[in-house]
């Protein structure tokens, strides 16, 4: 468990240290974040600049122990990594420092206590040219509780044995009556330490500082500044963001003057970091890629994509160069982390490998996460994302990106792989069925002899097949239904429209479910229910169904907006809503626990109310299709199967069984086995930041977790919507929610615009 003082410590790393320490040194990320408005990667992130790096990158993780000590600050010098980690005692309220320094090879060559800095937490260090190491330090001795700021910032410097030399208050020398915040600190190792000074207005100047501690200059007024990063350990630059995203560096003289005249901008779209690289370059990290910018602008230059090296960019802390052949991260978090290793390697090619073509309308997190564990784990294959929607570009919009990706899947031009979960947010992946673009996947199951069916939830499967063929793999997935009192809603799975409008007149003062409105409520028809009013096999629909004009009545009492004072889980705990609906059911089965505890008694996964099967969804994690015109299918089948091996499936347990649940049957008994040796899991609660009331979630029972596995075997749909049907709905519902046409016309209308939709689409 997280003691209290321990929970204090981490409110104070977020609150004072964690945006400085993310990727390199700059704190306020929020302006160079901006740029992405205007410099955002399209597709795979090859725009407008110079060329690829025909250099060969390899990446290697490798568990990294930190002896419980939690990362804080770090930096680098002469090919070695400097790590600054720390220890909160809850009886003494203080902190145990080490300072941890790496070698270019990723090896802990030395770790040294540092000591007289009981009540300081250190942001960020620099190293100056006699190799002594300089910290931004917060004192948090006074700090009660995770809403008070730090009376005081402190620039120290100590030596390579950990013992202070100087500890000099920042509210004293700089600046003791207008309260300010410090950032960036840079050294050029020689003989200057930098620091940015940031004031109440947002407003920036550049300290400058001697090796023994004076000031030595302050430059102001520099416009737009964002952060400062130091290039081959001797020059320090300030850059800058204008106003269309380009960012500029300017170099800050060891005279401490700025050069305005060597302004060089850096083009590379999408970029959320810059760092400070060798051979007079600087790092760009953008979504996608790692560049290489020259600082006298003479290259820009994409190294490799992340993904292509089995890289999730979220998961990383920070990225520091140590020399032009290596590249070394620190996983993000408390437990369980990595190092990284990025090492350049002469004469080997990414033309070597096979390269295949992933084409998603708009990708998630969990895909790209799943692409990165792929390549990771293939040496000779490589799954590359090929992304058409662009939320950040100015005038993208989801349907013309959709209608690119259309036209290249008819041209034989997307690539090998679909992203069939990004298309049903959208659109039905039958119509893709529909014109030969896909390929029935139980066929190469058939002639794989590593696939035996019987041991897989093969109803996830059934419930994703278009016409009895499977033409996009589920390797995992989560659930997502509805929960209510069995004393409201009955017993069972399912219920149907009639019994909820015989419960909602039988409780005329609750709600259905929290924040319902109009929209929602038909959204979610349109999810879990439109199988009743459209036979996608035909064409046919019938929306005169008594079912249809129930849920369109219905939808007319309710709200047009939601209330935004509404909270969701008092509104069960106190009785004043009938369903919980965003139950997810995944890989912790908390959501599952808590809105039970909160319902007080007796409950049912009722789901939503559905004509015929039970109101429950899979949700996958990933859904990917093999398209029919790709010249390497198989390859690309021999990518998907990776999925679901038992490697793969069992990996999931290890590192993001949390968040979804695996296809094969013996895995996700794993899942529940873990979950009930998960201490930390049962004895969290919820409730205390709501009506004052809490909750533990405590151990599933046998009876629940086969509730839960009786639940999954019975769902017979996925997650999918049509967004064309759900406007037609909205709009022709609109006329009748205002009375400006009565139900039977509403219905008629619905009825004949959803027809010819459905018969132009098949």
């Amino acid at each position: 468990m997280i003691r209290r003082w321990y929970k204090l410590v981490l409110v104070c790393i977020i609150i004072f240290t964690f945006t400085s320490c993310l990727f390199n040194y700059d704190n306020d990320i929020s302006d160079i974040q901006k740029t992405s408005d205007y410099m955002t990667n399209r597709e795979n992130g090859s725009d407008d600049v110079n060329s690829i790096a025909t250099e060969f990158y390899e990446a290697e993780k490798s568990a990294l122990d930190f002896n419980g000590y939690n990362f804080s600050a770090h930096t680098k010098q002469n090919a070695k990594l400097y790590v600054c980690g720390y220890i909160g005692d809850e009886k003494t309220k203080t902190f145990d420092h080490l300072l941890m320094i790496f070698n270019d090879q990723g090896t802990i060559e030395q770790s040294i206590p540092i000591s007289g800095i009981p009540n300081y937490m250190i942001k960020e260090l620099a190293i100056d040219s006699k190799q002594n190491i300089w910290a931004l330090v917060d004192d948090v001795s006074n700090i009660q509780n995770t809403q008070e700021m730090p009376q005081s910032s402190h620039l120290i410097k100590f030596d390579q044995n950990g013992t202070i030399l100087s500890d000099q208050s920042l509210k004293d020398l700089v600046n003791p009556i207008q309260a300010v915040t410090y950032e960036n600190l840079v050294s050029n190792h020689q003989d200057s330490i930098f620091l940015i000074e940031k004031n109440q207005q947002g407003e920036k100047n550049v300290l400058i500082f001697n090796e023994d501690g004076t000031i030595q200059q302050t430059i102001t007024a520099l416009e737009q500044i964002v952060g400062l990063l130091e290039v081959d350990e001797k020059m320090v630059y300030a850059y800058t963001v204008d106003d269309k995203g380009t960012i500029r560096l300017s170099e800050i003289q060891n005279d401490a003057k700025v050069t305005e005249q060597m302004q060089v901008p850096i083009t590379v779209t999408g970029v959320r970091k810059l760092l400070g690289g060798m051979d007079g370059s600087v790092l760009a990290v953008t979504n996608t890629a790692l560049w290489r910018c020259t600082v006298n602008g003479s290259e820009q230059i994409k190294l490799f994509e992340w993904l292509d090296k089995g890289i999730e960019l979220s998961k990383w802390m920070i990225f520091e160069a140590l020399s032009e052949e290596k590249i070394i991260g620190i996983s993000a978090g408390f437990t369980d982390l990595e190092l990284l290793q990025i090492t350049k390697k002469q004469n080997e090619l990414e033309e070597e490998f096979t390269i295949l073509t992933l084409a998603s309308l708009k990708a998630d997190d969990q895909l790209k996460k799943e692409i990165a564990v792929f390549n990771q784990n293939h040496e000779r294959c490589v799954i590359k994302l090929k992304q058409y929607y662009d939320p950040y570009a100015t005038g993208s919009t989801i349907e013309d990106a959709l209608e690119r990706l259309n036209a290249d899947l008819l041209a034989n031009s997307a690539g090998d792989l679909l992203d069939v979960k990004s298309l049903n947010e959208v659109t039905l992946s039958r119509f893709y069925v529909k014109r030969g673009l896909l390929e029935n996947l139980y066929n190469w199951m058939e002639q794989d002899d590593t696939i035996k069916r019987d041991c897989y939830t093969e109803a996830v499967w059934k419930a994703n097949e278009v016409e009895g063929g499977l033409y996009s793999l589920i390797p995992t997935f989560s659930l997502k239904t509805m929960m209510g009192k069995k004393s409201q809603v009955g017993e069972g799975f399912s219920w149907t429209p009639e019994q909820m409008k015989e419960t909602m007149e039988k409780y005329p003062e609750m709600a259905l479910y929290s924040l319902e409105t109009r929209e929602s409520f038909l959204q979610y028809m349109c999810q879990y229910d439109m199988d009743e009013f459209v036979n996608w096999e035909t064409g046919e629909c019938d929306f005169s169904k008594q079912s249809f004009a129930i849920f369109l009545v219905y939808a007319k009492s309710l709200p047009e907006h939601a209330d935004e004072s509404i909270v969701e889980f008092n509104e069960l705990y106190d009785d004043r809503a009938v369903l919980y609906d965003k139950l997810n059911i995944d890989g912790t089965l908390t959501d599952f626990l808590g809105a039970k505890r909160i319902l007080k008694e007796d409950v049912s996964l009722i789901g939503f109310p559905v004509g015929e099967g039970i109101g429950a969804l899979f949700d996958p994690g990933v859904s990917i299709g093999l398209c029919s015109q790709s010249a390497q299918k198989e390859t690309a089948w021999k990518a998907l199967s990776y999925f679901l091996t038992e490697e793969y499936q069992q990996d999931l347990l290890n590192r993001d069984y949390r968040s979804v649940l695996p296809v094969m049957e013996t895995v996700r008994q794993s899942v529940y086995e873990m979950i009930m040796q998960d201490e930390t899991q049962a004895m969290s609660g919820i409730g205390s930041a709501y009506g004052g009331w809490e909750i533990k979630f405590g151990y599933p029972t046998e009876q629940e977790i086969n509730e839960i596995e009786q639940l999954i075997h019975s769902t017979t749909k996925v997650k999918e919507m049509d967004q064309t049907i759900s406007r037609i709905i909205m709009e022709e519902a609109a006329a009748y929610f205002s009375d400006q046409k009565d139900l039977e016309e509403t219905v008629a209308l619905i009825q004949n615009r959803v027809s010819i939709y459905v018969k132009e689409s098949k």
